[in-house]
């Protein structure tokens, strides 16, 4: 298994950062938009906004059909939003993530409020697997030494049954031979 080898918190820090950077993006394609006056207008919107000619990446409120206009008219942009969408996409399973993992914290009857770890709880029931694997293991070769001690323990016993009978088979013959 690997997942008792993934840090969740670490994941977790790492798509903070992603979606903090991814930010920066959709600012600095804002900016370029506005700096290159190209918006594609939207059906009754024609508005082209004034430029500032200046470095500063702070966004005035816009509205969201204005913001994607914006972002559309770049290269930039167009990364911008297909990265936003899928960012926010990994966001909502992380979401999906944390969920499920308190319900199996639950099941197996940790507390709401235990701070145990995706990876803590994967190694432990990795070591539970490895470990029920090794007794299954050990098991089976009892079992199967069992049955080999079965088998030859048969094996002998029919031996000596058909010693004894032809034994006896012998001694019959010889009796009927006397006897005649």
């Amino acid at each position: 298994l690997k997942a008792d080898k993934i840090f969740w918190d670490q994941c977790v820090s790492e798509l903070e950062e992603v979606e903090t950077q991814l930010e920066n993006v959709r600012k600095l394609a804002l900016h370029e938009a506005k700096a290159n006056k190209i918006v594609y207008a939207l059906p009754n919107k024609t508005k082209v906004e004034e430029d500032h000619d200046s470095d500063d990446l702070s966004v005035e409120s816009m509205s969201l059909e204005e913001e994607v206009a914006h972002l559309r008219s770049t290269k930039i942009g167009m990364f911008a939003l297909g990265a936003i969408r899928k960012v926010s996409q990994l966001r909502e399973r992380v979401d999906m993530a944390k969920d499920k993992f308190a319900g199996l914290l639950e099941y197996f009857g940790e507390s709401g409020d235990s701070k145990m770890q995706p990876h803590e709880l994967f190694e432990i029931i990795t070591t539970f697997c490895r470990t029920f694997d090794a007794a299954r293991t050990d098991v089976a070769k009892i079992e199967k030494e069992k049955k080999r001690e079965e088998n030859k323990k048969e094996k002998e016993e029919n031996q000596a049954k058909r010693k004894s009978d032809a034994s006896a088979k012998n001694e019959q013959t010889r009796g009927l031979r006397q006897n005649q």
